[in-house]
């Protein structure tokens, strides 16, 4: 009996697998593999489904986000720009991209990134957390740019009370 009933689960489990294999898991389950910490499982069922459907943006922006979640930022570097060609209206795209772009101190890039957002959106609400996005960037630049001079010159220039009042801004 016991053997019948472990055959019976083997085909069981094969069908769901073929049945899985067919039919990309819904997202809800990907986003409870992504909170069990099962990244690995998670991207393998995003790429079933952008495999099955190139124009499932969720998929995409899901697997960027999974992917900067692993530490994994060239990779997901290279889904947000791809989304970006994709799908150029979707401003969190860009968003995101343009946020790697300054993790790495690209800021020409994440600047351009954020105008190209903002040149392609027409919501409000989108457009209102692209152009804030992009005075934290501005004022990262300043933050950046002042560091620099301060590092070179020992020259008083008034950099420590500009550093003084901007820094505060991005925390």
């Amino acid at each position: 009996m016991r053997y019948f009933h472990y055959t019976l689960s083997l085909w069981l489990l094969t069908a769901t697998l073929a049945v899985a294999q067919e039919r990309p898991l819904p997202l809800e389950v990907i986003i409870e593999q992504v909170e069990a910490g099962d990244y690995a499982t998670a991207l393998e069922a995003l790429d079933a489904r952008v495999a099955a459907d190139v124009n499932d943006v969720q998929a995409h922006f899901m697997r960027g986000l999974v992917l900067v979640e692993q530490g994994h930022r060239a990779e997901a570097e290279t889904v947000f720009l791809q989304m970006t060609r994709l799908f150029p209206a979707l401003p969190e795209a860009y968003n995101n991209l343009a946020a790697l772009y300054v993790e790495r101190g690209d800021y020409a890039s994440a600047l351009q990134t954020l105008h190209d957002a903002i040149e392609h959106t027409a919501n409000d609400a989108d457009m209102a957390l692209l152009r804030s996005n992009l005075g934290d960037l501005y004022i990262a630049m300043a933050i950046d740019a002042y560091r620099h001079a301060q590092a070179i010159t020992t020259e008083d220039l008034g950099v420590e009370a500009k550093l003084d009042y901007l820094a505060p801004m991005l925390d």
